[in-house]
């Protein structure tokens, strides 16, 4: 038997990046699918809001998800859109409930 603590956190991400995986093959999808099927999982940015892209979890998750996304083949964040790391977070902090739906998915 392990005495090692599972961080319900990390098995939640792994669970549903095991779904969207399943679900979604970056392999086989083109991009703007898949990152729709990653937004709508909560795994755009895991420290936004259930229904905004994220779990309501840890940011440091991110990395996690980046990691495992890549090793099964889906494509980078295109570096031309860095915008979004700064409007997203001012979005989802400031922004009215239409505004947050209006523009976080299709921005991602």
């Amino acid at each position: 038997m392990s005495t090692t603590a599972v961080d319900p956190d990390l098995a939640r991400i792994d669970a549903e990046l095991d779904a969207l995986l399943s679900e979604c093959d970056p392999k086989k999808v083109d991009n703007a699918t898949f990152r729709g099927a990653r937004f709508d999982r909560g795994l755009a940015w895991v420290h936004f809001p259930v229904g905004h892209g994220g779990l309501n979890m840890r940011p440091d998750l991110n990395r996690r998800v980046e990691e495992r996304l890549r090793a099964a083949g889906a494509a980078p964040q295109d570096p031309a859109t860095f915008f979004i790391a700064l409007a997203g977070p001012t979005i989802v902090t400031h922004g009215s409930e239409e505004v947050k739906k209006r523009f976080l998915r299709p921005m991602f």
